[in-house]
């Protein structure tokens, strides 16, 4: 309470401190940089009499003892008091006597920040004991007031960090975090956490799942005897692997100092004794007498002080304190700066600008900045929205001294054959002067490049062109015209975002679907669908639900002859070659009569092509796409023909298209049979195997290994099932390329009985041909590969041949694996061997042809 001769007043720094300490400074501040320095001074305090009542400062009126914990609320629980009839003024009392001024403070729960915002934990939990200890934010291990450690930093959800590979971020107090390097083929980093120069942990982070817990990189130690205590986290957001750039990006970054002196009864602490300490609480009492002389800084403990004015008709003091700001305190700064541009920079007002910097491979994540009058203040690592696990994840918020000044949301990353492009949507600006809108859901397409793409002109003057297709096959770049003028462009996807819309102030427009986007060995091509226009002048149905088809070039492919002069072309298939991101595997058919295209698709598997002309139709389904390493296959079942009075022609019949017939390591079986792999995909999770009776195939079919469709079956005329295996791996190295199987079995087709038996620990491994098969030349003359048969048979592989040119050899030969031994003549070449008494060749492999 306060007495009658006792008056308060505030000064105007104490306006100044309190809003730094509870609104926070914003982002901006270079997290390389070296700590900052705040100032707080507490409610002025005159005493003219005496002292009748208790000085108090707390978080109501002392800016140091007032702390922003989240949505700039004030939270504090720091006590200062002197007792009532301490002090007399103006010169008859001007020391505080011991016991009289007393401290306390006491540890309240508090969210973590990546959960309150997420729903994540850190460690497995989602809370902590924060506890203010002498004007500092501590955290209170184990919830025991007297084990305090420093809080260095928790970022809210508007703070972010990008980590360049091979960067070494200075987190302050010693510690570093160093993005190692990512993973080439998926969304994984390694990151290494230090502390003077000491790995303390490094953490594989991977933030392809849908679990965003996976993200969450937490060490945790044992602190002040508390073992498993959180002392670092961070979110990763993105790990970003660009054409130009890698990096990622973390937030709600989470930093303790694991240094912890304990607090006991009797400590001294400045002019300041601990009298009492538990769970709940500390209570600091001064053990030597204060004066608070004119004009005078008395410290009390640590950085907080008495600060006492000159005025000579008063006892005037106010409590001070000074709080070092840790290096990465508000967030932001440590940008990767390099001349990496998509495209000139956006302006904005009040001389903002936002540039697109590099895209993904897979087209699906883009960096961009914000700079202010050229320099870069913000950056962020983005994923497309309708890719995006959460809502942070696509959208950025720069935020300037608590204000949003800009938000902007990723709709398209775009990396294709001739331009790469970054698309941004729902874009807002904020002044930071007085927070009026400058900006209003606006949008931008930035593009390293203007390709002519292929045109289709439409009614009333309008034009829309295939600008380019991404990289990973299933992103499309449209632009309509009209005059010469582009109206409109979008990024599409044909699983995502796969309408393009159009409307003229006239009440005209344009519309469609993407139905298809392929990517082919021979050629680019993207299907259009539902593709409708209305006209400028009265909106009348110029062109109605239409279909299209772009292609930069036509490929001959691979002809199938069908009844009554029908030809079905596999024209091209999808390139997946030197991409670590790949979908499904795509075909494009073509059907044709008399040389004149009826129907073409782009299909996947499972996919039904189909075609209709009255009663004459031709329908089939794609059993298997399959891009090899040797061969490439398309498989098609249910394949049906009928004539134009509705006579069935094909009925249910099947197709393999192959540009090869490779054969990798033949497994003998029982009864004839054998079991052949002739390829696996340049994408390692497929392989095309074989089964065959008496050198003749009988089944060959495209598995996969992966999920519900790894079994490779065969069953007899009869129903009976012969043989199957499953598919448990499928190996693509730099020197071999393997397959294994598990639960191999084969069944007599005489009795049923088994003969062969595997349960899954008995695997089966073969060498699948990494080359086509080739002739192997042997002779004693220059231009031939080898002089000695056995050397070339032990070089080859299965299915390759061996051709012995004119000569006399002396040597045992062994054949122990399908080969073809073909001389120059009969008469021309002559084999002997060491020994009279054994074969010339030793042949224990089948379908060795000599």
């Amino acid at each position: 309470m306060r007495g009658g001769d006792m008056t308060w007043r505030l000064l105007p720094v104490l306006v100044v401190a309190a809003v730094l300490a509870c609104v926070g400074t914003g982002m901006g501040m270079d997290a390389g940089a070296g700590a900052g320095v705040l100032e707080f001074d507490g409610e002025v305090v005159q005493l003219t009499g005496a002292q009748t009542g208790d000085s108090i400062w707390n978080k109501s009126n002392f800016g140091g003892f007032c702390y922003n914990l989240s949505d700039d609320a004030c939270v504090g629980t720091e006590a200062l008091t002197i007792a009532a009839y301490t002090l007399e003024g103006p010169g008859i009392d001007r020391t505080i006597d011991e016991n009289c001024l007393i401290y306390t403070t006491s540890p309240i729960w508090h969210e973590y920040e990546l959960y309150r915002n997420l729903g994540l934990t850190v460690g497995g939990n989602s809370t902590y004991w924060v506890e203010f200890w002498m004007g500092e934010e501590c955290i209170a291990i184990n919830q025991s007031a007297n084990s305090p450690a420093k809080l260095l930093v928790e970022w809210d959800s508007t703070n972010t960090r990008t980590i360049a590979i091979g960067e070494e971020w200075d987190l302050g107090m010693g510690y570093t975090l160093n993005a190692v390097g990512i993973d080439h083929r998926s969304d994984k980093v390694l990151l290494s956490l230090k502390k003077n120069g000491m790995e303390l942990d490094d953490m594989i982070i991977d933030v392809s799942g849908s679990d965003l817990q996976d993200r969450v990189c937490t060490y945790t130690a044992n602190v002040s005897g508390v073992p498993d205590t959180p002392v670092f986290s961070c979110y990763v957001s993105t790990v970003f692997r660009g054409t130009r750039s890698n990096m990622v990006q973390v937030k709600y970054v989470f930093l303790i100092d694991d240094t912890v002196t304990g607090i006991h009864a009797g400590d001294d602490y400045g002019v300041m004794e601990v009298k009492t300490i538990s769970s709940s609480g500390i209570t600091l009492k001064n053990d030597v007498p204060i004066d608070l002389t004119s004009n005078t800084t008395t410290p009390i403990m640590g950085n907080l002080s008495f600060k006492t004015t000159g005025n000579t008709s008063a006892v005037e003091f106010y409590p001070h304190l000074i709080r070092e700001e840790p290096p990465i305190h508000s967030g932001g700064g440590g940008f990767v700066l390099d001349n990496y541009w998509i495209d000139s920079s956006w302006n904005l007002s009040e001389n903002y600008s936002i540039a697109a910097k590099d895209v993904s491979p897979g087209g699906d994540k883009a960096r961009i900045v914000v700079l202010k009058n050229g320099v870069v203040v913000g950056e962020a690592l983005l994923t497309e929205e309708l890719r995006a696990s959460v809502d942070s994840d696509c959208s950025y918020s720069y935020v300037k001294n608590g204000t949003e000044i800009i938000n902007a949301t990723l709709k398209a990353a775009f990396r294709g054959y001739a331009s790469n492009g970054v698309g941004l949507a729902e874009v807002y600006q904020r002044s930071e002067v007085d927070g009026s809108i400058l900006t209003n859901n606006a949008s931008h397409l930035f593009k390293s490049a203007d390709p002519a793409g292929i045109p289709w002109h439409l009614a009333d003057g309008y034009i829309l062109a295939m600008k380019d297709i991404g990289f990973n096959d299933d992103d499309v770049w449209l632009e309509l015209s009209k005059n010469g003028v582009v109206v409109e462009e979008e990024i599409l996807n044909e699983d995502y975002a796969s309408m393009f819309v159009y409307t003229s102030g006239t009440g005209g427009g344009v519309t469609c679907m993407v139905d298809r986007v392929f990517g082919g060995c021979e050629a680019n091509a993207v299907k259009l669908v539902n593709i409708s226009q209305y006209s400028d002048v009265n909106g009348t149905t110029l062109i109605a639900e239409e279909s299209h088809f772009y292609r930069s070039a036509d490929p001959a492919g691979m002809a199938w002859e069908l009844m009554d002069e029908y030809v079905l072309t596999m024209k091209d298939l999808k390139d997946s070659h030197g991409r670590w991101f790949h979908g499904e595997d795509k075909v494009w058919l073509e059907l044709s009569k008399d040389g004149i295209m009826l129907k073409e698709d782009i299909l996947e598997s499972g996919d039904l092509f189909a075609y209709e002309n009255g009663l004459e139709s031709v329908d089939c389904t794609v059993e298997a796409v399959f891009k090899g390493c040797l061969a490439d296959v398309v498989k098609l079942k249910n394949i049906n023909q009928y004539s134009s009075t509705g006579v069935p022609l094909i009925e249910n019949g099947s197709k393999t298209y192959a540009t090869a017939d490779p054969a990798g390591e033949m497994w003998e079986l029982y009864e004839g049979y054998s079991f052949v792999p002739k390829d696996i995909d340049i994408n390692g999770d497929k392989a095309w195997l074989s089964l065959l009776k008496d050198g003749v195939i009988v089944k060959d079919a495209i598995v996969v290994d992966y999920g519900d469709d790894c079994w490779f079956e065969y069953y007899n005329a009869t129903g009976a099932l012969v043989f199957r295996a499953y598919l448990d791996a499928v190996f693509y190295g730099t020197e071999s390329r393997l397959i294994q199987l598990t639960y191999a079995s084969q069944y007599s087709e005489i009795n049923g009985s088994a003969l062969i038996l595997f349960d899954k620990g008995d695997k089966k491994t073969f060498l699948v041909s990494y080359r086509h098969p080739t002739t192997l030349t042997v002779g004693d003359h220059s231009g031939v590969d080898f002089t000695s048969i056995q050397a070339a048979i032990d070089a080859a592989l299965p299915g390759d041949t061996v051709y012995v040119y004119a000569g006399t050899y002396s040597e045992d030969v062994g054949v122990n694996k399908r080969l073809t031994l073909e001389g120059e003549g009969a008469d021309a070449v002559t084999v002997t061997n060491h020994a009279s008494d054994s074969p010339i060749f030793n042949v224990t492999a089948d379908y060795v042809n000599i």
